[in-house]
């Protein structure tokens, strides 16, 4: 199953995504990279922990003073500034470990 939750406000995200490691914790990853094609054109340091005021920044649109994106005249309503994906097994799948027997 795929959960798509919109991210409207850059602060809530650089909070959400940057609390207790959530999506690296259990890989042993202490901190996010940069990687992609998108980190390439945008020239970020794909060598480096994820800055988050750098994260915040371009969640609003803006990299590097350059402002990456365009709010039309008119526009009343608040622009999804990322997505959040979740892939999850449905309740019905499950899920066998053990050992193989020889």
């Amino acid at each position: 199953m795929l959960s798509i939750g919109k991210v409207k406000s850059s602060a809530e995200a650089a909070h959400y995504f940057t609390k207790d490691n959530y999506y690296t914790k259990s890989q042993g990853v202490e901190k996010s990279q940069w990687y992609g094609k998108g980190a390439q054109a945008l020239r970020l340091d794909t060598t480096k922990q994820v800055d988050p005021t750098e994260f915040k920044e371009l969640l609003d649109g803006r990299h590097e003073g350059k402002k990456l994106r365009t709010i039309f005249k008119g526009e009343n309503k608040k622009p999804t500034l990322a997505l959040d994906l979740t892939f999850s097994a449905p309740k019905s799948v499950s899920l066998e470990i053990g050992r193989a027997h020889v």
